[in-house]
């Protein structure tokens, strides 16, 4: 289990999921959301496509600490500050 530390991290630790797109992808989302901003604030999914325009960096430190740190059997994270859950509120 890993809050028990029986787990032994590499010297690289690896985080699979780059993206890629097709040519031309983030024109046609943006063509498409500008079409369709009304209906996708009605339907409040407007953040969410908005959020497919941007890319994201990640530093493997940090998702490195979070799994070392993280007690599947309970789904919280174990700090010095004692155990914490996370809802996808606390990310938002």
């Amino acid at each position: 289990m890993i809050s028990d530390s029986k787990f032994r991290w590499g010297t690289v630790l690896k985080v699979h999921g780059e993206f890629y797109y097709l040519s031309h992808y983030w024109e046609w989302l943006e063509l498409v959301v500008a079409k369709n901003t009304a209906i996708l604030k009605k339907a409040r999914l407007f953040d969410v496509v908005m959020a497919f325009l941007y890319t994201y960096d990640r530093n493997s430190d940090t998702v490195r600490a979070f799994c070392e740190a993280w007690c599947p059997s309970t789904n919280t994270l174990h700090t010095s500050a004692g155990e914490m859950s996370i809802f996808l509120w606390n990310l938002w």
